[in-house]
């Protein structure tokens, strides 16, 4: 048994967190009153910089809704005191989704004060440990970061979701327990090695909801998950990697003698060998299947990976290439009614000739081989040659890339420049080498554009075109059009304002199918060097040949403070 009870280990976490803060706090450095009160009296006590914008907008249609009003307060402030002292400070608050409940609110709020190698976050912060226990995933709480000579310690407390009731009226926003989490992150950096470890805790509160709901298949749960990581130089040009984890998973906690508990584990090594200006990368990764740990908004689970990656720089640097091979697998436990074999490759190359000149291309295309058991199989399979009686499916996806980027002219009066991309992708499957046609769809999206800058009048003037042909499920469709923008600068470049309009039309098997149209007005001011006032509006008009013309009208008037 690895853990007895979550509160157990979550009590031995806090203590191991306070006493490891501790120690190392007393061990890296220690002050003197009389001399940091010195220090901080020949110093500017108070700084302060950022930005405030105030944004609202104005939607109307005739379209359900007709009408809306939405505003958005963003801003982030930094405050420094002392030289020393670093407070960063972000907040957005919105009423977009105000009558919409959500397991997370879309506003944040959050404080970052730092001194020296402690950093302090309050509020609606995110927190990294690992991809396999706490993984970018948002709460509200408090974190603490410590980075003493070369130790990483990381420690987080907050609350990881809000209670969500039920709502029979809305079922496609789900209830949800009010879930706390704690975690804990310790890595040192030498010369030559480093090596890390996090655990994570997280529990719903059973309590927190007035009615369960257990008949959508909503569960309170609790979760222990912790790794393990290290990588070390064991020679001038090689690197070693490796990590493991596991996350012990109560989905319904309610149920007594572990009846609901599951155990998973995850792992990755490496090998990276460096020489002149390449370098060539082996590793593998193997997830459990249904792995998941509640740090996380998404976990991908249930395959094996090995991928060979090469990168390296030709002609002076002047070309970067990178790319990479490799072999996934799924269905590792031997459970489900297919197991999918996927090749991964992929190329991207970057030529910089001249200083006018850009080129990228990139291609990469991936092959998933699929053998589809038959029920029989699994009720009477005796010997390894039913296993020959299968249906076997390859998936085959592919995807280019391209871009050129062209100065046509760079002088003190005028800079031209010209921009092409292009991208085509293509996804089919086949059976017995036969394509299915439901399943096939190919795309391609092009882009040229042409800009022209007036340095001495300040003026710029901008065209582009754009074709998009698509092919699914024996449709053909093309959408084209062309897009024209204006814009100047005025009042020695504090009033800027701006026109475009843009226009694509629709075909469906060669047949018209509709016509989008778009016309923007935008206008900024600034004064006071700080201050800037901006105003837009956008009309939107949508003609098909089947149905009657939608329109849309959107202004937006926005006030921007820089200090």
């Amino acid at each position: 048994m690895i853990i007895t009870s979550i509160k157990q280990e979550a009590k031995k976490l806090a203590l191991t967190i306070v006493y490891s803060f501790v120690v190392i706090a007393l061990h890296c450095q220690t002050y003197r009153v009389e001399e940091t009160a010195k220090n901080f009296s020949k110093q500017e006590w108070f700084k302060m910089n950022g930005g405030v914008t105030l944004n609202s907008m104005y939607m109307q249609g005739n379209v359900p809704p007709s009408s809306t009003l939405s505003y958005l307060l963003a801003g982030n402030v930094h405050f420094q005191l002392f030289n020393t002292i670093q407070v960063p400070l972000s907040i957005s608050l919105t009423n977009t989704g105000a009558n919409v409940a959500y397991p997370t609110l879309p506003n944040r709020f959050s404080l970052h004060p730092s001194y020296k190698w402690a950093t302090l976050h309050l509020g609606d912060i995110t927190l990294p440990f690992s991809p396999y226990t706490l993984s970018d995933h948002q709460f509200t709480g408090v974190g603490l970061e410590l980075s003493p000579d070369k130790w990483k310690i990381a420690a987080m407390y907050g609350q990881l979701q809000r209670k969500l009731e039920y709502d029979t009226a809305n079922v496609l926003v789900p209830a949800a327990y009010q879930r706390m989490g704690v975690g804990t992150q310790v890595r040192y950096q030498h010369e030559t090695f480093t090596i890390g470890s996090s655990i994570f805790l997280a529990k719903d509160n059973e309590a927190s909801l007035l009615n369960q709901p257990d008949s959508v298949g909503i569960f309170p749960q609790q979760n222990l998950a912790s790794q393990v990581d290290i990588s070390a130089n064991v020679a001038p040009n090689i690197r070693l990697m490796g990590e493991y984890a596991f996350s012990l998973l109560d989905r319904d906690m309610r149920i007594p003698s572990n009846g609901s508990r599951v155990y998973y584990q995850s792992y990755n090594m490496g090998i990276a060998y460096t020489f002149l200006k390449n370098e060539l990368q082996l590793k593998y990764e193997r997830i459990d299947p249904q792995y998941s740990t509640l740090g996380t908004y998404y976990s991908n689970s249930d395959y094996e990976n090995i991928t060979v990656n090469f990168t390296t720089q030709l002609l002076k640097d002047k070309v970067q290439l990178a790319t990479n091979v490799g072999v996934q697998n799924d269905d590792l436990d031997g459970t489900k009614g297919s197991r999918t074999s996927r090749f991964v490759g992929a190329m991207n190359v970057a030529y910089t000739p001249s200083q006018r000149v850009t080129l990228n291309a990139g291609y990469s295309n991936f092959q998933s081989h699929k053998n589809v058991k038959s029920q029989f199989n699994y009720i009477n399979q005796y010997d390894i040659v039913q296993n020959l009686d299968t249906l076997d499916f390859v998936q085959l996806s592919q995807n280019a890339n391209f871009m050129c980027s062209y100065v046509l002219q760079q002088t003190d009066s005028q800079n031209q420049n010209v921009q092409f991309t292009t991208n085509w992708q293509q996804a089919k499957d086949t059976y017995i080498g036969i394509s299915n046609p439901s399943n096939f769809m190919s795309m391609l999206n092009s882009y040229l554009m042409h800009t022209i800058q007036f340095n001495k009048t300040n003026w710029q003037v901008s065209s582009s075109f754009n074709y998009t042909y698509s092919d699914m499920q024996q449709a053909t469709n093309k959408m084209l059009g062309p897009t024209v923008a204006v814009s100047a600068r005025f009042l020695n470049k504090t009033l800027q304002s701006g026109v475009s309009y843009s226009c694509n039309w629709s075909y469906t098997e060669a047949e018209y199918d509709q016509f989008v149209t778009n016309i923007r007005i935008h206008s900024s001011y600034t004064f006071l060097k700080k201050h800037t006032l901006q105003a837009s509006g956008t009309y939107q008009l949508l003609a098909k040949n089947t149905t009657p013309n939608i329109y849309r009208t959107n202004l937006t008037i926005a006030y921007r403070n820089t200090f």
